[in-house]
């Protein structure tokens, strides 16, 4: 039986996840935007990737053709992609006490 403790922590889980994507949004945009972080323990690792989006090929390659398609994704231009990922690291975290 599924009880009403977890249907209400699934509730609180999914409230979670649209805080986390909130804050995790801002964050990028103000790492896109130069802003630095305070420092401590929390480290944010900001990575970038090329990545190019072509859905439609499978289906473009049945229809148009493999050359016709490899033409279109070499001229289509890769988006840049940020991904930020949160750290602990003990050592930036001991460096910040000793220096207070």
């Amino acid at each position: 039986m599924i009880t009403q403790s977890e249907i209400e922590r699934l509730a609180e889980l999914k409230e979670m996840a649209s805080e986390y994507d909130r804050l995790k949004n801002a964050m990028k945009s103000r790492v896109e935007a130069g802003e630095s972080t305070e420092a401590g323990g929390w480290q944010l690792n900001p990575m970038t990737s090329l990545k190019q989006i072509v859905a439609w090929k499978s289906i473009a390659v049945r229809e148009l053709g493999k050359a016709y398609c490899d033409n279109v994704q070499h001229n289509t231009k890769a988006r840049e992609i940020l991904t930020l990922k949160p750290a602990f690291s003990i050592a930036a975290e001991k460096a910040v006490r000793k220096s207070a």
